[in-house]
């Protein structure tokens, strides 16, 4: 019966929701109102009034640049200068407007996900239904199409049964190897003394071999 399938169905994966993406949030501009009064103060200071005190000072004193140093060396990031330029009103009018968009959106994707919740419900029920197939020719009718058990070997009654092709031929272990690993093989991150052990199983019925890594 080469029309049958030898594989699982695929669930649908669920549709992400959508976040708003802000190029700048409202701890920036807080920062910027922040930066606001440093360069205020600025503005003091290079009219000649220490903006800690009020009091005029010498220009290019020492009281002068140890108020430099101390208070406005360096504070002045790029993105400062560029926030300055934005109306915030208008900034946070749109971030607004595009939440509401965002929100209608992923309403729309929890209705498509409920929706695929539901499918994938049913093809989990139809897994286990394809799983529990205990014939090789068996199938289950799914969207028009047949599935079969995908796998050469089942576990039947604690056995290891050799089910491809109706073979029903018990698979047994005839072979343990062990080996270990000494920079010949590991290329990622292998300090050498890794192991591991190889199983080779036969089926009784016919020269069917398989071998597992452990």
């Amino acid at each position: 019966m080469s029309d049958i399938l030898r594989k699982l169905p695929i669930k649908t994966p669920l549709l992400e929701k959508q976040s708003i993406k802000l190029k700048y949030s409202k701890e920036d501009f807080n920062k910027l109102n922040q930066l606001l009064q440093k360069e205020n103060d600025y503005l003091k200071l290079i009219n000649g009034r220490n903006p800690l005190t009020n009091r005029k000072i010498k220009m290019n004193g020492g009281t002068y640049y140890k108020v430099i140093h101390n208070n406005f060396y360096n504070i002045f990031p790029e993105e400062y200068f560029i926030l300055k330029k934005i109306n915030q009103i208008e900034y946070f009018k749109k971030v607004e407007l595009e939440e509401i968009r965002i929100n209608k959106i992923n309403k729309k994707i929890e209705r498509k996900n409920k929706l695929i919740k539901i499918g994938n419900k049913i093809i989990d029920d139809i897994i286990k239904k394809i799983l529990n197939l205990k014939n090789w020719n068996d199938y289950i009718l799914f969207h028009n199409k047949k599935y079969g058990y995908p796998y050469n070997v089942k576990t039947i009654n604690d056995k290891n049964i050799h089910i491809y092709n109706n073979c029903d031929g018990e698979i047994v272990l005839y072979d343990t190897d062990y080996s270990e690993c000494h920079l010949c093989e590991c290329w990622f991150g292998c300090g050498g003394g890794c192991s591991y052990t190889t199983k080779y199983y036969k089926c009784k019925e016919c020269d069917y071999e398989y071998s597992e890594k452990t």
